[in-house]
C-alpha cells in the first residue's frame, strides 16, 4: 500500500526542509541572529535546531544545506527530538550530506521513541515504503497510529484508511469511522467525503459521529437512522439525538441551506427516502426547529448545548431561564415502542415537561393513528393508545 498523496505528513517534511509538524501547523522558528548563533554555539540543542532551520530555509541568512546539516547533527546528537527528525530528513533526501536511508531511520527512531509525532510519522512511512529498513506494514501502522493519537491529521487519515483496508492491522470499520471523524473534525475534506460514503454503505458504530459543520445532512442521516435507533437502550436514549438534529438544521439554515433540503438529503443517505418514516422524521424535526426558534434556543450558547445533545436555555417568552427538555408526544408509559423514536419527541420548557402526566392528549391520539396507518406503530401499540381513549 502507498499512503494517499495528500496526506503523508511525514514526507511533507522532506521537501525543501519545510518544517511542517505532524499536527498540521508551522512551528515557530527563531530567525537568524547573532544571539541565536551564540545560544547554538553554547550547546543549546533547540537553538541548534532553529539555526539549522534558518540555513535550510534561508531565513535571514543565505540558504546552505551543509550548514543546516551541521547544526541539525549537533542538535540531534544532543538529544533534541526535532533536530533528530530533521537530521533524518537530511539523510533521507541527501540534503547537505550523501543519502543514507538506514541512517535516516536511525534518527527517525530516536525521535519517535521520545514521543515526537513527526519522528513517529517518518518512521512509520519508512516501514511502509521499505526505505532504510525492511518493509513491515504492521510496524508502519504501529508508528503511524502513535502519531495519529497525538493529533496528526495526516496520520489520522492513514490510520483510518488502514483500518478500512486492513493494511498492517485487521479490518475494523468502526475504528476506521472513528479516525476519519477525528480527521474530518480538523477540517480534512477528504475525510468528510469518506465518512459520507461509509454512512451510505456500511453499518456505523454506536458512538455518535460529529462531522464537520459542512455536512449537516450526513450527521442527521446517522442520528435518525431507524436501524440505529432500534438498537438504543434506555428510556430517553434518543433525546440527545433530537437536540443534535435541531442544532444541525439550525446551523444549515445559518449557512443558507434550506432545512427541508437537508432533511431530504439525509433521507437519501440513510436509505429511507420516499418512506413514511422519512416523512414523519422530516415533519417532526421541522416542528422542533420552529419550537427552538420560538423559545430562543438558538443563541451561541444554546447552539453549543444542542450540538452536544444537551438541553438549551430558553431566552424568549414566559419560560425564560428554564431549560428546554426533550420529551415524548405519545407517553413512553403508554407506548414503549416509540420511546426512542426521534419523530415522537418534542422540545418543552422544563416546568411543562415535569408537570406532564401519562395522559394521552388529543393531538397524541391523532398522531398515533397516523403512525399506525403508516405501519410505523404496531397493533399492540395502537391498542394501548385506543384503550386509554375509550376510558
Amino acid at each position: 500500500m502507498s499512503f494517499p498523496k495528500p496526506f503523508y505528513s511525514a514526507l511533507v517534511l522532506c521537501f525543501g526542509l519545510l518544517l511542517v509538524t505532524g499536527l498540521g501547523a508551522v512551528k515557530p522558528i527563531e530567525t537568524y541572529s547573532q544571539e541565536l548563533v551564540q545560544k547554538a554555539e553554547s550547546g543549546d540543542t533547540h537553538a541548534q535546531y532553529d539555526l539549522g532551520m534558518c540555513y535550510g530555509l534561508g531565513l535571514e541568512v543565505n540558504k546552505d544545506e551543509k550548514e543546516a546539516f551541521k547544526w541539525f547533527k549537533k542538535s540531534a546528537e544532543g538529544g533534541d527530538s526535532d533536530g533528530q527528525v530533521q537530521l533524518g530528513v537530511c539523510f533521507d533526501m541527501g540534503r547537505g550530506v550523501d543519502t543514507n536511508q538506514a541512517e535516516a531511520v536511525k534518527w527517525y527512531r530516536k525521535s519517535a521513541e521520545q514521543g515526537n509525532a513527526e519522528g513517529q510519522s517518518c518512521l512509520g512511512t519508512s516501514y511502509n515504503n521499505g526505505t532504510g529498513v525492511e518493509k513491515n506494514l504492521e510496524e508502519a501502522f504501529k508508528w503511524i497510529l502513535k502519531a495519529a493519537e497525538q493529533g496528526s491529521e495526516g496520520d489520522q487519515w492513514i490510520t483510518a484508511v488502514n483500518y478500512l483496508s486492513g493494511f498492517g492491522v485487521a479490518k475494523n470499520k468502526t475504528e476506521a469511522v472513528r479516525w476519519f471523524t477525528k480527521c474530518a473534525e480538523q477540517g480534512n475534506k477528504y475525510a468528510e467525503e469518506q465518512l459520507i460514503k461509509i454512512q451510505s454503505n456500511v453499518d456505523l458504530p454506536k458512538a455518535p459521529i460529529i462531522l464537520r459543520v459542512e455536512t449537516p445532512s450526513a450527521a442527521i442521516a446517522w442520528l435518525t437512522d431507524p436501524k440505529k435507533l432500534a438498537t438504543l437502550t434506555g428510556e430517553r436514549a434518543a433525546n440527545s439525538r433530537l437536540q443534535k438534529c435541531v442544532y444541525w438544521l439550525a446551523y444549515a439554515e445559518e449557512q443558507g441551506q434550506k432545512p427541508e433540503a437537508v432533511l431530504n438529503e439525509s433521507a437519501k443517505l440513510n436509505k429511507t427516502e420516499g418512506t413514511p418514516y422519512a416523512g414523519f422524521v422530516r415533519w417532526g424535526l421541522l416542528e422542533n426547529l420552529k419550537i427552538a426558534k420560538e423559545l430562543g434556543l438558538l443563541t451561541p450558547e444554546g447552539m453549543a448545548e444542542l450540538r452536544r445533545g444537551k438541553s438549551a436555555t430558553i431566552t424568549k417568552g414566559q419560560y425564560v431561564g428554564q431549560e428546554a427538555e426533550a420529551d415524548h408526544v405519545i407517553p413512553k408509559a403508554v407506548c414503549p415502542e416509540l420511546q426512542n423514536q426521534v419523530m415522537n419527541l418534542e422540545l418543552l420548557p422544563a416546568s411543562l415537561n415535569r408537570a406532564k402526566s401519562d395522559k394521552v392528549t388529543e393531538r397524541a391520539k391523532v398522531f398515533a393513528k397516523e403512525l399506525h396507518d403508516a405501519k410505523l406503530l404496531s397493533e399492540k401499540g395502537w391498542n394501548s393508545v385506543e384503550s386509554i381513549k375509550r376510558k
